[in-house]
């Protein structure tokens, strides 16, 4: 630690300025005047700058106001060499922090949640297909029952059956008539009736 101290000399001020402003320039030309840059530099600085201090005090014990002067310069030079140092080094590893971690983080989950979405459409249309499958054969299964319906149906009967069918019921309701133990003219008027429901059935099964 003590070489470290002895590093910030007052007869190496111009040297160390010219580092500064090196290191100053360099950092200016990588990041330009980034904020985060600056505030991550000015911190560093700072706590170069009380560390430094604090160190100088307890190696070197001063007791004059020369001592703390030049020990007050010895720690601006530090903190000035640790700033253009940030400004050097903070870049370079947000850089290897954006390249390295931060940008593959992001397009590893970017990927990811495409991958998922995919998968979450693909699963739609998998549903979406078996759905219009069942109902399909839904379609189909119910087509298939109305025409083995149809085809178990009997045919409807013919001219020829529905004259026969008309005569046998009006036959049958004559014979009903014959035994009802009706009077000559109420048997008149019921044959009547049934002969007109009769000629009724017969004109329908002519059309």
């Amino acid at each position: 630690m003590h070489d470290l101290l002895e590093f910030f000399t007052l007869r190496d001020t111009i040297p160390l300025v010219l580092l500064i402003g090196l290191l100053q320039f360099v950092g200016s030309q990588m990041a330009g005047n980034n904020s985060t840059v600056l505030w991550w530099a000015r911190g560093c600085a700072a706590a170069g700058f009380l560390l430094f201090a604090g160190l100088g005090i307890e190696a070197w014990r001063p007791t004059r106001a020369g001592d703390f002067l030049a020990l007050g310069v010895r720690a601006l030079l530090a903190m000035g060499t640790i700033h253009g140092l940030a400004r050097v080094t903070v870049p370079a590893i947000c850089f290897l922090h954006l390249h390295l971690w931060a940008t593959p983080l992001k397009n590893q989950r970017a990927w990811a949640e495409e991958r998922a979405r995919q998968a979450a459409a693909e699963k739609d249309a998998r549903e979406k297909a078996e759905r219009e499958r069942v109902e399909r054969e839904r379609l189909a299964e119910e087509v298939r029952r109305r025409q083995e319906e149809i085809a178990r149906r009997p045919p409807p009967p013919n001219r020829e059956e529905l004259v026969a069918a008309a005569k046998q019921r009006h036959e049958s309701i004559l014979r009903t008539l014959e035994s009802a133990g009706l009077d000559e003219t109420e048997l008149r008027a019921a044959r009547e009736k049934a002969k007109q429901q009769y000629l009724r059935e017969l004109d329908e099964a002519m059309r």
